[in-house]
Parts: C-alpha cells; sequence; structure tokens
C-alpha cells in the first residue's frame, strides 16, 4: 500500500522493466535504493546488511534480498515449492539461493524507492504522541529483544543460504 501511495509509477512500471531488463530472470530481489534503505531503523540495516552480504557473496551478484519482496516467475514459484523448508522470514535468502543453485542467470536484483520503511506510514498518532519519529523509534526499535530477534533472523537466513549451497556443492560432487 505504502508503495502504491508514494511511488505509484515506479510500480506500474516494475513489470515491464524487469521483463525488458531481466528476461532470464525467474527470481528477481526487489531491494531498496540507498536511500530507501536508510529509512529503516538501525537494528534492521545493520543486521540486514550483513545477510545482504553473504548472499551477495554466495551468489555473486550484489542483492538485497531482505527488504522481503521479490518478483517470482512460475518455474522459480516451481522451485520455491519443491525445495523451501524455512519457516520464518529465512525465505529471503533461501529463496534466491535455491534458484542461484540451480542456475545463476536465473536470479535478479532491482533497487526501488517504493521499499523505503512504511511501517511509521500506519503509527502516525503513536509517533505524535511519542514526540516524534525519532522517539517512536527509538522505544520500538532500540531494545535488546529487537535487536536479539533481528540478529536471530540474520543468522537463520544465512544458515539457510549455506545449508542450500552446501546442499548443492555435496550434490555436485556424489555426481562426478
Amino acid at each position: 500500500m505504502h508503495w502504491a501511495a508514494n511511488f505509484p509509477e515506479e510500480l506500474a512500471k516494475l513489470p515491464d522493466e524487469i521483463s525488458r531488463d531481466q528476461p532470464r530472470a525467474w527470481f528477481v530481489c526487489l531491494g531498496r535504493t540507498p536511500r530507501a534503505f536508510a529509512t529503516h531503523p538501525r537494528v534492521q540495516r545493520e543486521t540486514e546488511t550483513h545477510s545482504n552480504q553473504v548472499i551477495s557473496l554466495l551468489t555473486g551478484r550484489t542483492l538485497d534480498a531482505t527488504a522481503g519482496a521479490c518478483w517470482i516467475a512460475r518455474p522459480a514459484a516451481d522451485v520455491i515449492l519443491s525445495e523451501s523448508i524455512e519457516t520464518s522470514n529465512a525465505t529471503d535468502l533461501e529463496w534466491p539461493a535455491l534458484i542461484a543453485v540451480r542456475d545463476r542467470s536465473r536470479l535478479g536484483g532491482r533497487r526501488v524507492e517504493g521499499l523505503e520503511f512504511e511501517t511509521a506510514t500506519f503509527h502516525q498518532r503513536d509517533i505524535r504522541a511519542a514526540g516524534g519519529l525519532e522517539a517512536w523509534l527509538a522505544r520500538h526499535y532500540d531494545r535488546k529483544d529487537v535487536r536479539e530477534a533481528r540478529i536471530r533472523l540474520m543468522t537463520e537466513s544465512v544458515r539457510a543460504a549455506l545449508r542450500v549451497f552446501d546442499g548443492a556443492a555435496m550434490n555436485a560432487l556424489s555426481c562426478d
């Protein structure tokens, strides 16, 4: 909703741009531009930066896979439905890894403005009551439990990606 309300042209053009710019892609990680990423709470930026570095190293592509958005073609959906085992948001790294080990040329990435931090959009009354956005962010995100949860998610995500790549390597070795 936030993307459609704030960047409608970008969202409307996205399918045609992906088809034109990445015609072989089965799966495109929809990531955030540097400006959009900077709007997210610090705890998210810090942990997601590490997760994104890992998936980028493993796939050989600079990706922002942790934005929680992707464009999926039918062949990728078939792979994901048959091979994904993650039950948490660790799918952010597992799904692109599943496509990359099958065929790296089928994995793409695109950075967009519309994936800026949208959560605050839906809490304007609470933000005003807290004394502004910074105070609201501190109350909701600068907390030990939130940091621990984000670190757990980062760890689960990296494990998921490594499991996929390790499994692909083992399968390749067993075929030789």
